[in-house]
């Protein structure tokens, strides 16, 4: 909680210290006797952006039948690093070769044709996206549209 945020920098930062940012939180000394003097910390809180995937696939009799739910959560699960690779983070450059591999391990019968990405509202027509240091990106899987061809 923004609360929470502000006491870490009561508690670490000198009352000198530069404040930017797009959210204020003022902060009660407790460890004076009334009146407690109040500090007022600035802080930055990151703009959530909603990624969007278009993932093509090579269609085949072979491939599991829930084979979109699949890909789905393949792509989520390494989105958020829940499968043990490195999440998408802010100030980095997604990449959509870092999909493939969580998509082709699904069955030895899936075949990636093409992975593309992009900040929503855009269209996933590309092949990486750099992120500012103010953006944290997010990704339901419904957000990854999933093509058999």
């Amino acid at each position: 909680a923004d609360q929470d945020i502000g006491e870490a920098i009561f508690s670490k930062k000198n009352d000198g210290s530069n404040m930017n940012g797009n959210t204020t939180v003022t902060i009660t000394d407790t460890s004076y006797d009334a009146p407690q003097p109040s500090y007022t910390y600035t802080f930055n809180r990151p703009d959530n952006k909603a990624f969007a995937f278009a993932v093509q696939i090579q269609d085949s009799p072979n491939l599991p039948a829930n084979i979109v739910a699949l890909v789905q959560a393949a792509v989520v699960a390494s989105f958020n690093g829940t499968d043990g690779s490195k999440r998408a983070r802010m100030g980095t450059t997604v990449l959509a070769g870092k999909f493939y591999a969580p998509i082709s391990a699904i069955a030895p019968t899936v075949n990636v044709i093409s992975v593309l990405l992009n900040i929503k509202p855009g269209t996933p027509n590309l092949t990486n996206v750099t992120l500012g240091i103010d953006q944290f990106p997010t990704l339901q899987p419904s957000d990854v549209a999933v093509t058999l061809v």
